[in-house]
């Protein structure tokens, strides 16, 4: 087995076979970013795991790009003004795991690129709840687990694995509520 095909290796759990391909010939900043989220995900076995178990669940339709949800992107973009719309089309966005509750702009030889951190997207869910009146009843040991998740994820402390691990039921009318403030 040749270097380069062992290097393959560590994205085969989690990416298809042609975004292996990109993330070894990045040839524009949507490649750059599949392969920022790729690389973070090697090098992160928690971030990892988190990814893995989502292939495993959608194994039949499973891509790494497709895991990533981009309508927070596309909607922002979509509500901007006819000019400030044009100037932002040439520009990459999309969520990226790590554990800095941040985003980040970041120019790059492909293109201008925009990242925010799914620990970001965490931290507005979770701080929304222990906060805000929605008109359900959340109690306040729920609101205030809710807030300790959310100052752990801004300290970097809480792992973002709520894929695998919800940290408790969420009645479906209040999960919609909060990420319509989060996610649009």
């Amino acid at each position: 087995m040749t270097e380069a095909e062992i290097q393959r290796q560590f994205y085969r759990p989690i990416c298809t076979e042609a975004e292996i391909d990109r993330i070894f010939n990045v040839q524009n900043t949507d490649d750059y970013l599949l392969k920022l989220r790729a690389d973070t995900a090697v090098d992160h076995m928690r971030f990892f795991r988190v990814l893995r178990n989502r292939c495993l669940r959608s194994p039949d339709n499973w891509s790494l790009t497709g895991s990533f949800d981009q309508s927070v992107f596309s909607n922002y973009v979509a509500a901007l003004r006819q000019t400030e719309r044009g100037m932002c089309s040439d520009i990459t966005g999309g969520l990226v795991f790590s554990n800095d509750p941040n985003g980040a702009c970041e120019r790059t030889d492909y293109g201008d690129i925009i990242t925010v951190s799914s620990a970001l997207e965490y931290f507005l869910f979770f701080m929304n709840m222990a906060y805000l009146d929605f008109g359900v009843e959340v109690p306040s040991h729920v609101r205030v687990a809710a807030q300790r998740i959310a100052i752990r994820t801004m300290l970097k402390t809480e792992a973002l694995d709520f894929d695998m691990d919800a940290r408790g039921i969420i009645p479906p009318e209040l999960k919609l509520q909060i990420d319509a403030l989060v996610v649009q």
